[in-house]
């Protein structure tokens, strides 16, 4: 637990439906010997489905503690459904934009 946070949060880390890119090696497309333009540390993918995996409650909270943001921990309940909401609907509208456009291939 951070020391900024006072009550326990939530390690739990739901499984989007987003797809990792994957490079023509087949390699995750992100790994790269450069560190991310945002200091955030490796994010997860789903071993199983190669899909991208959500933040917790209490990964969600400590990044935005490291932005210099002043979270508090009980808002997390709800800012992390959220967060997963509008990337998995933006996903769909990204897919519905894309069928007939030869993005099936």
């Amino acid at each position: 637990m951070s020391p900024a946070q006072r009550s326990a949060l939530d390690t739990f880390r739901e499984i989007s439906t987003i797809p990792r890119a994957v490079s023509a090696e087949g390699h995750d497309a992100t790994v790269n010997t450069h560190s991310p333009a945002n200091n955030e540390q490796e994010s997860g993918v789903d071993e199983k489905s190669g899909n991208w995996v959500y933040p917790s409650e209490e990964m969600f909270f400590n990044a935005m503690k490291r932005k210099n943001y002043d979270p508090e921990a009980a808002d997390m309940r709800t800012i992390v459904p959220i967060h997963n909401a509008v990337n998995e609907q933006a996903w769909k509208e990204i897919k519905a934009w894309e069928k007939g456009r030869g993005s099936e291939a």
